[in-house]
């Protein structure tokens, strides 16, 4: 579908990968400086357009707003490269931990936004999130439902089910999904990106 194929999977991939990488799969205290306060501007923006689009039935440009907001969390994201911050001062992992929770906050909003159009997408981003019920709401304004403490990430998804003994067919599925976000992930930092077939040969020579 148009949607799924435009929705830059970069704000998934920080959400998911880079808060189970460096936060231990919990969503890190965050620090709003002006500029993320100024992303929330946007997106609040881009929410009431969404909200007034569906009281007048404008599919298309409903659409568009949800796109808006998914490139605005990306831009955000590659504009703090929260990978690079991580590794510096103790100042700068504060930063990088709340890029990577308004990410978090962001792809749950996303999710909600997804529902009328694309509800397996809208799910499966929701599943990955541990997302609560309670963002599962349309307000006039942007609210972070997603709190810092919270335990997300698709590598936590994987260990339960090998934990729990799952099914092989299962498994395999989460980590071709978890491999995926991390593909992307790479590709955003000029990293060499890792295969996203699950496999575990290598092919350097």
């Amino acid at each position: 579908m148009y949607l799924e194929s435009q929705l830059d999977l970069l704000l998934a991939a920080c959400a998911l990968v880079f808060c189970d990488r460096n936060f231990n799969g919990e969503v890190p205290v965050m620090d709003l400086n002006d500029d993320d306060k100024q992303l929330l501007a946007m997106v609040n923006r881009e929410l009431q357009t969404y909200i007034q689009c569906l009281n007048k039935a404008r599919i298309r440009d409903g659409l568009r707003t949800i796109l808006n907001i998914s490139r605005l969390g990306n831009q955000h994201i590659q504009a703090n490269m929260p990978w690079k911050l991580i590794k510096g001062s103790e100042e700068e992992k504060i930063r990088a931990g709340t890029v990577t929770g308004l990410s978090v906050n962001i792809s749950c909003l996303i999710s909600v936004l997804l529902q009328p159009y694309l509800p397996n997408t809208s799910d499966e981003i929701q599943k990955q999130l541990q997302a609560p019920d309670k963002c599962n709401l349309i307000l006039d304004q942007f609210v972070c439902f997603i709190p810092p403490g919270h335990k997300i990430g698709q590598g936590g998804v994987v260990r339960t089910l090998k934990t729990a003994k799952a099914d092989k067919v299962k498994i395999e599925a989460e980590v071709k999904k978890l491999l995926e976000l991390k593909r992307q992930l790479s590709l955003v930092k000029g990293e060499d990106p890792a295969p996203s077939s699950g496999g575990k040969g290598k092919n350097k020579k």
